[in-house]
């Protein structure tokens, strides 16, 4: 090897001496722009103030070339973040630019507040709530590259836990109000119906006749069980998202947790639900909530194996419930369901969970899974 080919392997002597320099530069400014930053407030960033200079400020973020910038500021944080939240690394990349470039502490207080209002925005479509400053300050910076990136996993997606991007806070809620509704404090514990026992159809009827009349009571109440779940969610999946029911843009509900709040909320604008007892409202939200985590879980798990070398011929061709049957008979394992995922399932967009449905429905390729064995 020449000392031609050792000059073009060296690294860049500037970019070795901004390396070394970076950490001195950052401490010396770091002081200085946590003071900047500790100064921008809760109303600045959702844009709430009616000071006049905090208007002014507003509106020149709202300029492309700022909002380039700005966007410009989150793929760099994305790209060095590492483990920090985004307060953290923002400061130092703010601490940085002082140093280097001499940047008014003005217009760095300007910068940030842009940066924490595109981040907001962004969240807001994610999570399905626009997020206070504590909160955005909070967000892991790993997380930024997909809050960038305008695609996301939907529902029966097997990526969609890698997909999350919410911050701590908003995660917190929706794994506290999923609990709170598959688990509610008072609700019965089985299915069951208001109006009494359905009547059963002769070919399950007439087999039971010949058991003797505790056992034929016993299999009288599950069959009437079953058939009420069946109904229960016939009526939900089948009838209220048809496609000739359910405007999917005007639904109102941001997320599928908004949608199964609203229905915890207001039992009664839901056909679903409307002639029910209280324990039996709080029992069947408990159940929808299951089964959507269950349909997710059947879907990915099919989509998965599909990508996978040996699986793909194998399943090439079958439908989901076929692919299902085949896959039971070979014992694959299921998708693991935590905590992380079944958040990701709860903070998709409802529209797209009813496009999901009435789409799935319309191809004759949507399958409920049975209720788990307890």
């Amino acid at each position: 090897m020449s000392g031609d080919d050792l000059e073009l392997d060296a690294p860049d002597t500037e970019e070795l001496l901004r390396d070394v320099r970076r950490p001195g530069i950052i401490a010396a400014n770091r002081p200085m722009v946590e003071e900047m930053d500790a100064g921008i407030g809760e109303p600045m960033v959702a844009g709430t103030s009616a000071h006049p200079r905090v208007r002014a400020i507003i509106a020149e973020l709202d300029d492309a070339g700022v909002r380039t910038r700005i966007v410009g500021t989150l793929r760099t944080l994305a790209d060095e973040g590492g483990e920090g939240t985004l307060r953290h690394v923002l400061l130092d990349h703010l601490a940085l630019l002082r140093g280097e470039r001499g940047i008014e502490v003005a217009r760095l207080q300007q910068h940030a507040i842009g940066v924490y209002r595109e981040v907001r925005t962004r969240l807001a479509a994610r999570q399905g709530l626009a997020p206070d400053l504590d909160e955005i300050r909070q967000l892991p910076a790993g997380r930024l590259a997909r809050l960038l990136d305008g695609s996301r996993a939907g529902f029966g997606d097997p990526s969609l836990r890698d997909d999350l991007v919410c911050t701590p806070a908003a995660f917190a809620r929706a794994r506290t109000a999923l609990t709170r509704l598959m688990r509610p404090a008072e609700c019965d514990p089985h299915w069951d119906d208001a109006a009494g026992q359905p009547a059963l159809p002769r070919e399950i009827e007439e087999p039971l006749l010949a058991l003797a009349p505790e056992e034929r009571d016993a299999a009288r109440r599950l069959a009437a069980r079953d058939r009420i779940r069946s109904t229960f969610h016939r009526s939900v999946f089948l009838v209220w998202f048809a496609a000739d029911e359910l405007d999917v843009a005007g639904s109102g509900f941001a997320t599928v947790l908004d949608w199964l709040l609203a229905i915890e909320e207001t039992p009664h604008l839901f056909p679903f639900m409307q002639g029910q007892t209280p324990g039996q409202k709080a029992w069947r939200l408990a159940r929808l909530a299951d089964k959507l985590l269950q349909m997710h879980e059947i879907y990915a798990r099919v989509a998965h194996y599909r990508g996978q070398g040996a699986w793909s011929a194998r399943l090439a061709g079958l439908d989901t419930r076929s692919s299902l049957a085949l896959l039971s008979r070979e014992r694959a394992p299921a998708m693991p369901m935590g905590p992380e995922l079944m958040v990701a399932v709860m903070l998709l967009p409802f529209p797209d969970l009813a496009a999901w449905i009435q789409a799935r429905v319309a191809d004759k390729d949507f399958v409920l899974p049975p209720d788990p064995k307890r």
